[in-house]
Formats: C-alpha cells, structure tokens, sequence
C-alpha cells in the first residue's frame, strides 16, 4: 500500500534530514558527551558514514567506561543506520537508563521502535521527546505519521500543524497536512496543503500526484490530468500517478485509456492489489469477465482488506 511505503519513507528521510547528529544541540550534549580518544575516532568514523569502524571504536571506549553514555548513543545510531534495528534499540535502552532527560534518546528510540513496527512504543517515546524539548520538530512530524496510519485524523493533524509551525519549510509537513485534509473530505484545503508542499519543493512528484486526486474527487479532471502528467514527468517509475489517473478515466466512461494506466501501474508495482481490484472492474465494463475474475481474485490474494474498504 503507498501509505505504508510514505511512512517509511518518511521515517528515513526525516531522521536523516532533520534529526542527524549534528542536531542535538548544547543543552543536551552535556549529557551525551564523548571520550576524546576512542570516542572522537569513533565520530571520524560515523561522519564518514564507517558505521562499522565506528562501531568497533565505539566498544573500545564502552570497555574503558562502561556507564559512557555518549558512546553508547553514537553506538546505537551507527546500528540504526545500518538497519541493525535490534542492537540500536539496545543501545538507546541503555542511554534512557542512564540519563532519563535526554529528548534525543527518546527520539531515536522512538524511530527504532517504528522501523520495527512496534508504533505504540514508538508514540510513547516521541511524546517524551517532545515533553522535554517542546521546538524539536521531528517527533510532531513522526508521531503524525503514527496517527495517520491508524486514521486518528484528528491527532495526525495536531502534530503535522505543529511541525509545520516549528519547521515550516518543510514540504512533507505541507503534504501530510494535505492527506489529512483530504481523509476529512475538505478537498479544498488539501490542494492548498498541496500546493505549499510543491512550492517547497519544485519536484515533489507526490505532491503533484494527490493533488491531482483531490481535483478529481471535485471534478476538475483537466487541473487532475495537467497534475498528474507532471507528476510522471518528475517520476515516470512512480505507479500511483497512473493508477489515480486510471481511476479518472474510468470514472469518464474511457476504458481503453484506463487500462493502458493500469497495466502500466502493476507493471512498476505488481505488489498493489488495488490495482487489480481496479482493472477487474475495467475488464468487467469491456466485456471480458474471465479476466475480470482473474484480476478480482489476485487482489484478494494480495490484501482481502483493500476490497472490503473500497
């Protein structure tokens, strides 16, 4: 599904560009302070992106402080880049164990417990992140995240308004606002919320792409069908883009067009089963039943529950 695809994706590129290392400022590096000699090759590493030299300097000035919290902060953050999801969160229980009232710590354990899908222990610790430094942006923007996958609408919006006001040049803030708006039916707000996010960030294909669908739910078909040839434009391997406009041929009697988009969506991503929901339907109105079924029953196979929503 593409809204579990955006989580994650917007997990990653969050910690990596708003959440680095070099964020964590003074106040809360008197907690997270480092030994200036294995410690300090260990950093020259991690900077290089060496996680696993990092590492192993790391364990050298662990042994020589055992209670090193710097050292183990820095060790769970080489883990967490390596997608070593299970020594980071290690680490980061370690760091909370050892100084409780460092909003980085909870920060990073928060986006560890996400990538491994634990979300309630992940909403926890963002929500003590943000208690002990209220102007860090990225746990509103993740803890908005967690709320939106679970279609708390109402939550997922107080936290993405938040973000965006802390950080308001952040073009993923502008688009979650605008999924939110579009999940509560305001179409209107969400082109708005849309197009601040294209303006942020001129090649923001996705952006393109669900503003396209809030148009066609208005039936604006011609700004939906400009939108989304822009977004291929900037993407042509995203799927989506074809398949929302799929879906506004369709809903114009244009079947032949609609299943062009189609096949074209489950050939970059064969993974969708709401794809073939969708072009069952299409081969239903050509005529062609046999392939109809075919397709009906490989979304079924892919995820039974798209159907029941739909």
């Amino acid at each position: 599904m593409k809204i579990k695809t955006l989580f994650i994706t917007g997990l990653l590129a969050l910690s990596v560009n708003c959440s680095g290392p070099s964020s964590i400022d003074d106040s809360d590096s008197k907690t997270i302070q480092l030994n200036p000699v294995y410690a300090r090759q260990g950093m020259e590493f991690f900077e290089k992106k060496q996680y696993l030299q990092a590492i192993k300097k790391f364990d050298k000035a662990i042994l020589s402080k055992p209670d090193f919290m710097g050292a183990y902060f820095q060790r769970g953050l080489s883990y967490f880049y390596l997608k070593k999801y299970d020594e980071a969160l290690r680490d980061f229980n370690k760091c909370a164990s050892l100084q409780n009232k460092s909003y980085a710590v909870y920060y990073f354990r928060g986006l560890t417990y996400s990538m491994i899908k634990k979300f309630g222990s992940a909403e926890k610790d963002f929500t003590k992140s943000i208690r002990l430094r209220p102007r860090f942006a990225p746990p509103y923007y993740q803890r908005g995240l967690i709320y939106y996958n679970v279609k708390n609408m109402k939550k997922a919006g107080r936290d993405f308004n938040q973000f965006v006001k802390i950080s308001p040049n952040k073009a993923f803030g502008f688009y979650y606002l605008g999924m939110v708006q579009f999940e509560q039916r305001r179409y209107l707000n969400s082109i708005k919320k849309f197009s601040r996010s294209i303006k942020l960030k001129k090649k923001f294909y996705q952006g393109y792409a669900e503003r396209a669908k809030s148009y066609a739910v208005l039936k604006k078909y011609k700004k939906a069908i400009k939108d989304i040839a822009k977004a291929i434009k900037l993407n042509p391997k995203y799927s989506t883009s074809y398949y929302y406009r799929s879906l506004i041929y369709l809903s114009q009697k244009k079947y032949k067009k609609a299943m062009k988009d189609l096949n074209r969506s489950i050939k970059l991503n064969p993974r969708d089963a709401r794809y073939y929901y969708t072009r069952s339907t299409v081969y239903s109105k050509l005529g062609k039943d046999e392939k109809a079924v075919k397709d009906y029953d490989k979304g079924m196979l892919l995820d039974p529950k798209v159907k029941s929503k739909s």
